[in-house]
């Protein structure tokens, strides 16, 4: 009876989790600040250098103090910067930053994988000597890039003929459209991916796209043989693949997007103030399904579009909700007569503020599941965040306090005049958003950074009339897509370069069903697991994929963990200014000895994998039974008048008071037997997103999964060199 009872409530606690806990949030609440100080030091709760710390040392020549500004730019937390400046940390998306400002600002073109390899600010300056007459040389030799009606043979797959998620911004600055389109003429006529078309039919490359995964499989055995005929065979094969592979054609700007953008100069530039319907955009639940409408529509390549929500906020609304109701007012704060903003006021409670954007340095992150349009700083201390959902209706999310568990309300408010004329209040308050969107066939998740840098250094010039050009630095050596067809030669060829593509087929798939998981990592820990990062001269993103691992190795109890890695390949000295699909899936493999592991060393030998490209390309006969990673960082710096957004921000709608998402009764179909998405929410949040097998791990060990993950966490910041392979505590039941 008693084993009856004991399963009856494992079930129960089984069945209560698989309902209601598909997230866990990771805050900094658990530990103890002195704890922290004692293992990090007396600064463990921050990590930007504060105002009275120079961002770099005094007393340097003039081109090293350039060289020290441009990493304190990129890493405020090693101000103050000298040349004995370690930067063996700095995370990729940053390294491939410093690297185009490297090459803006001294007109030198220092490689990613050069800047690894240099490690502090005095070696960077030995590389950045040796680079001047390298590029030099290759600009007499290449001069620009000539790909106007040239084909190329590239590797992409067919469901990669789609767009892709839309980098999305905001403005609440007007946008001069007209600078925009000829920014945008410049920007196409600048990069071939931007002008490029399929000239085959895609089921051309659906028959061979699986018979080039078992090429890239036997091809290698062909020359290996010895055997004559076997390697006229392989030319024979080779040959046969290239001459029918579909091609990409790079056309000008005029015969890609004249037909559907009519406006001179013809550039990928939509402007929309209505949706489909020709409703006005007044309100941001309208503004976000009509968005997400648009952008799944493109045509190829590429396109921005332009979204200006009309918001009519001045006025007096009243709430009412079961814990009480009230009226608020937003009104315009005027100075000398000029409007320099809005303002939120409750008579009632005596408390009021400005509305932010999140272009502002005072801006908040809204809780998870509310993209809020503006955010209050409450002269009680107190933070209020606004969503505008529908013309008439604005959602509140109030809190009191500013702690991680203090108390947040709900509320929904009305006009409290609504026969009152809609002219009320004056002019709208604008709100612009721009989605930037291309083709994932042509383009991968690091080419916003080049993309954007371009794009926004052009649109500054257009506006003030200056030479755009001359604001962007010069492409250097063969095209992108040149860069893109020498990797699929070389890996149709068996020529064993590091860079060769990683064909993947469709033949080879892990067919069961499973299940999905999500962690998030708050504000408060994500500085301090930074702060232990850097510490230790470990990237942010290396560090979770190195807490992944060692969870993994201790969920599943091995001494080896085997992950696939979708990894940027943009090692070379211009590809980090390119655009372009250069990422590509590697396989890694990191030891974890069950005696000897320490949560520091696996972290460590996970980095020097890492930075030395100790990976090999991806083997497709392996794929059933992969484990997937990708890393996602957002670029979230500020360029000219716009600011990059999470999708928190515009994606999903307010269901705050839905609470959590719930899993359904029903297993969905998995993509593999193991699959973490590490994915940067907004500047200062992250998830780990885990989808699992059924077959090959049940739900226990996903909680498994998720002690350990916590604790992992735990040791990084207090205890570095604890063992990863240790018993779980007693009282914890999976």
């Amino acid at each position: 009876a008693g084993r009856a009872e004991e399963q009856q409530e494992y079930r129960n606690f089984e069945r209560s989790w698989w309902f209601s806990q598909m997230e866990e949030f990771f805050g900094a609440d658990q530990w103890s600040n002195r704890a922290l100080e004692e293992a990090l030091g007396a600064e463990a709760n921050g990590l930007a250098c504060s105002a009275a710390t120079a961002a770099v040392a005094q007393g340097l020549a003039p081109e090293v103090s350039v060289v020290c500004a441009l990493v304190a730019e990129q890493a405020p937390h090693l101000c103050p910067v000298s040349t004995s400046t370690s930067f063996a940390g700095i995370d990729s998306l940053r390294l491939a930053r410093l690297a185009y400002a490297i090459r803006t600002r001294l007109g030198r073109s220092v490689s990613a994988a050069r800047l690894r390899a240099a490690g502090t600010v005095s070696a960077l300056m030995v590389a950045i000597e040796e680079a001047e007459a390298d590029v030099s040389a290759k600009s007499k030799q290449c001069g620009p890039p000539t790909d106007m009606g040239r084909e190329y043979t590239i590797w992409f797959t067919p469901g990669q003929h789609s767009p892709m998620g839309s980098w999305v911004l905001r403005s609440d600055e007007p946008i001069d459209v007209a600078a925009m389109r000829r920014a945008l003429a410049k920007l196409a006529d600048r990069h071939c991916a931007l002008r490029a078309e399929i000239q085959d039919p895609m089921h051309y490359m659906s028959m061979l796209f699986d018979a080039a995964a078992l090429w890239g499989l036997c091809g290698a055995c062909l020359e290996a043989s010895g055997l004559a005929v076997a390697r006229l065979l392989k030319r024979l094969i080779c040959w046969a693949l290239v001459r029918t592979w579909p091609r990409v054609r790079c056309g000008t700007r005029e015969q890609i997007y004249a037909a559907r953008f009519p406006d001179a100069p013809a550039a990928p530039l939509a402007v929309y103030t209505s949706d489909a319907d020709g409703q006005p955009l007044r309100a941001q639940a309208r503004f976000e399904r009509f968005m997400k409408a648009t952008v799944r529509g493109i045509k190829p390549p590429f396109q921005v579009s332009i979204f200006e929500v009309s918001c009519r906020l001045v006025d007096v609304w009243a709430w009412a909700e079961q814990y009480g109701r009230g009226r608020f007012a937003i009104t315009r704060a005027l100075v000398g007569g000029s409007c320099v903003g809005l303002v939120y006021v409750d008579a009632k409670s005596r408390e009021w503020g400005p509305l932010l954007g999140p272009g502002s340095k005072r801006w908040r992150t809204p809780p998870y599941r509310f993209p809020a349009l503006f955010f209050v700083p409450l002269s009680s201390g107190n933070p209020l965040w606004l969503r505008l959902e529908r013309a008439d209706e604005i959602h509140l999310c109030y809190k009191e306090g500013d702690q991680r568990t203090s108390r947040e309300h709900h509320a929904v408010a009305y006009r409290a005049a609504p026969q009152r004329d809609a002219e009320t209040g004056g002019a709208p308050t604008v709100v612009r958003y721009m989605a930037i969107t291309m083709y994932h066939c042509f383009a991968d998740g690091n080419c916003y950074m080049p993309l954007a840098q371009d794009l926004f250094a052009l649109y500054d010039a257009e506006r003030k009339g200056e030479d755009a050009t001359a604001a962007l630095p010069p492409l250097v050596g063969p095209p992108a897509f040149e860069l893109l067809e020498r990797r699929f030669l070389d890996t149709v060829l068996c020529r064993p370069t590091p860079t060769r593509v990683s064909l993947r087929g469709s033949i080879f798939r892990y067919v069961g069903l499973g299940y999905g998981h999500s962690f998030g990592f708050e504000p408060a820990a994500v500085a301090l697991l930074e702060r232990a990062a850097a510490r230790y001269g470990l990237p942010f993103d290396v560090a979770l994929l190195g807490l992944l691992v060692c969870s993994q190795a201790r969920a599943d109890r091995c001494e080896r963990v085997q992950f696939t890695v979708y990894a940027p390949m943009r090692d070379g000295a211009a590809e980090a200014t390119m655009i372009g699909l250069f990422s590509d899936w590697r396989d890694v493999c990191v030891g974890v000895d069950l005696e000897l592991a320490t949560v520091l060393g696996t972290l460590l030998q996970l980095f020097h994998t890492v930075q030395h490209r100790e990976w090999l390309p991806f083997n497709a006969l392996r794929k059933p039974e992969a484990t997937i990673v990708n890393v996602q960082p957002l670029d979230m710096e500020r360029r000219s008048h716009f600011q990059h957004l999470g999708e928190n921000l515009w994606w999903g709608g307010d269901t705050f008071r839905e609470g959590p998402a719930a899993r359904a009764e029903r297993m969905d179909w998995a993509r593999q037997p193991l699959t973490f998405n590490i994915e940067q929410q907004d500047a200062s949040f992250w998830w780990i997103m885990v989808d699992v097998g059924n077959t090959e791990r049940q739900p226990s060990w996903l909680r498994c999964f998720g002690e350990a993950l916590a604790q992992a966490a735990d040791d990084l910041l207090l205890q570095p060199l604890a063992k990863v392979h240790r018993p779980f505590p007693e009282n914890i039941w999976f």
